[in-house]
This record gives structure tokens, C-alpha cells and sequence, in this order.
């Protein structure tokens, strides 16, 4: 189990086996080289949108990811597990 946390001005951390570890983002710096994750809105009426907005990102990202909430996989952006998040 992890616990993600942050502190102001001080960064994000991920407490993880009783060791804290001081996060660190990605450092890809190129969108075709990037892992992205997306979430999907509560009001299925912008999926649409949503979708080819994916698609777009899609064609020039390495691949996207659908993980679960939205708080998880910002915590992945801050530790550097993906690149991005829709």
C-alpha cells in the first residue's frame, strides 16, 4: 500500500514499506514519448468530446492509460509513473 502525500512548497511524497520517498515527475519531454492517463467525466453527455480529444492526443502520445479515480493517477503524474492527465 501507498500514501501519497504534499507538502507546500515543499513537494510530493509517497510513503511506501514505512520509507518516504520524495517524488519526482517524468522527465519525457517529448508528447510521442509520453504515457497519458485520462479520466471520463460524470456527465456521459461530453463523452464525445472527451473521446476525440483521446483520439487526437492518441495519435502522437505513446499510448494513454485508464487506471481508476482521478486522484490515483494524478499521484502517478507526481511521482512520475505517467507523463500527463486529461
Amino acid at each position: 500500500m501507498e500514501t501519497f502525500f504534499a507538502i507546500k512548497d515543499k513537494g510530493t511524497f509517497c510513503l511506501h514499506k514505512n520509507m518516504i520517498k520524495v517524488n519526482k515527475t517524468s522527465s519525457v519531454s517529448q508528447l510521442s514519448h509520453s504515457m497519458i492517463a485520462f479520466g471520463c467525466p460524470y456527465d456521459k453527455t461530453k463523452i464525445n468530446v472527451l473521446f476525440n480529444v483521446l483520439k487526437n492526443v492518441l495519435l502522437i502520445c505513446d499510448d494513454i492509460k485508464r487506471k481508476g479515480p482521478a486522484s490515483l493517477d494524478l499521484c502517478y503524474v507526481a511521482c512520475g509513473r505517467v507523463d500527463a492527465y486529461i
